[in-house]
């Protein structure tokens, strides 16, 4: 581990020297002197800022779908809050700075059925669209079908499986397109 430092501050210290004054690499460079040098010299450290989150206000909108609805539901709005403290280190003697921040966050979420699937009559599928800070979220409450969830930007994709796909008429061999 003192090697590592060691290596990092002759490192540091050959940076501040390159800046300092020219090196001249033909003569050769003393590793002794570089290591006393990057060791006596000052190093600033940036002050940390951080901030701390205290709150996130949550929305969540419940989408549903029957037998004969359409595959698309409504946009619906979604709105969320964030609450908490913006800090920054100062000293000597160490002491912080902090200053209250709110953030609002909004969404126009969606759900689209890509494809049709087979309801029984007075069958509901039930989704929650959640959004939570910049995370927004859907939730199969409860679905008909394990569907594939693809989300595109606000707009969650649900892709029934093969299995609940409407079966289409057998094509008569006769009727061939020529």
């Amino acid at each position: 581990m003192n090697k590592k430092l060691i290596i990092l501050a002759a490192c540091f210290g050959l940076t501040s020297a390159a800046v300092a004054a020219t090196v001249n690499f033909d003569q050769g460079i003393d590793i002794k002197s570089v290591v006393k040098a990057a060791a006596d010299s000052e190093v600033q450290v940036p002050e940390a800022r951080f901030p701390t989150i205290e709150n996130i206000t949550r929305d969540c909108k419940k989408i549903v779908f029957g037998a004969n609805d359409p595959l698309t539901s409504p946009v619906v709005l979604l709105k969320s809050e964030e609450y908490g403290r913006d800090c920054e280190n100062m000293g000597p003697p160490v002491y912080q700075i902090c200053r209250p921040y709110s953030r609002e966050y909004s969404a126009e979420s969606k759900v689209v059925i890509t494809a049709p699937r087979t309801l029984q009559p007075g069958q509901k599928e039930v989704f929650e669209v959640c959004l939570w800070g910049s995370y927004l979220s859907l939730k199969q409450v409860s679905p008909a079908y394990k569907y594939s969830v693809r989300q595109v930007l606000d707009v969650f994709e649900l892709t029934p499986p093969p299995a609940a796909l409407p079966k289409s008429p057998p094509q008569d061999p006769s009727n061939k397109v020529k």
